[in-house]
């Protein structure tokens, strides 16, 4: 009998489902969709803890009971990340929290097969939605993971708050952000029109451009997007299909902000890409879910394959 895929969601529930501290359900209804996938690690944005961890236990429990991993929250930030992993497929290897400078903690395990001593980094990242400095930190700070030393094949995601920087291989357009009051491109959301760009000189003046440069950083270090990978080597175009804002109508059209990042070794063993953006996923978060599944038995030759290497 063949092993069954090795599925990995990367979701951010807005608040955790609550709406404005009320809890209407929608953690339960998000919980449900990835039990029902069959979600083995899911890498989560926006946990709320909350005193004792109640909350975060609860995930855990309405997951099916997924270990959980949380980097801790900020002053500035209650919104914590997060990695959840069933054990009857991982064992925790080591787990860190990349703290200095990052506006959202990482939460950023290394977790392994039981039979397997080779690890696997995992990293569930929020950048900072709104200073581009900050997030071209964070995106450097990941580049640490993948340099040639490391011990094993990495795996992170989370929502880049940004654009990527290959505009003409996305499904959906780019934002005007040159559009001027009245026209139907014009982003309304003023705060977001600064949070998503960078200034550059154009020789005579400062303007303003969207913000790619952690895309660019990522896939320079050396890391695979795994939707783009999906796309152009799978063969599967919906695996680009924009993952925010599904409830906004005052920031532009939709941006793949949420995304998956791989070591070129295990982006060899996907096999599918899926953005849940429709129905009840589009309910629980403005976020859309992004469903990563492996071929579990080339993932573990691989690693196998690592540990007579190293």
């Amino acid at each position: 009998m063949s092993e069954p895929d090795l599925v990995v969601g990367v979701v951010n529930v807005e608040h955790d489902g609550l709406d404005g501290g009320q809890d209407k359900g929608r953690l339960e209804r998000a919980c449900a969709i990835l039990r029902a996938v069959g979600a083995q690690l899911v890498l989560r944005q926006e946990l709320k803890p909350g005193h004792g961890n109640q909350w975060l236990y609860r995930n855990a429990r309405l997951l099916g009971g997924l270990v959980p991993l949380v980097a801790p929250a900020t002053p500035e930030s209650p919104n914590a990340t997060g990695v959840f992993y069933d054990p009857k497929v991982f064992a925790p290897d080591a787990f860190y929290t990349h703290v200095t400078n990052f506006w959202h903690p990482q939460a950023a395990p290394a977790l392994r097969f039981e039979d397997i001593e080779v690890p696997i980094a995992v990293v569930s990242f929020h950048l900072c939605h709104y200073d581009d400095k900050t997030r071209g930190t964070e995106a450097n700070g990941l580049t640490r993971l993948i340099k040639r030393d490391r011990r094993g094949p990495v795996l992170i995601g989370g929502d880049c708050n940004s654009p990527v920087h290959r505009p003409q291989d996305e499904l959906g357009p780019l934002k005007n952000w040159d559009a001027p009051p009245g026209h139907p491109e014009y982003i309304a959301d003023r705060s977001n029109y600064v949070h998503r760009t960078t200034r550059v000189w154009d020789g005579t003046k400062w303007i303003r451009v969207h913000d790619d440069g952690p895309d660019e950083t990522l896939i320079t270090a050396g890391y695979v997007d795994a939707a783009h990978y999906a796309a152009h080597t799978l063969h599967q175009k919906q695996a680009l299909r924009p993952t925010a804002s599904l409830w906004r109508t005052d920031q532009g059209p939709r941006q793949r902000i949420g995304r998956a990042y791989l070591s070129p070794e295990l982006a060899q063993c996907l096999i599918k890409v899926e953005v849940l953006d429709q129905g009840e996923a589009a309910a629980v978060s403005d976020h859309a879910m992004l469903l990563l599944h492996f071929n579990r038995a080339k993932v573990r030759a691989m690693l196998q394959q690592w540990a007579l290497t190293a």
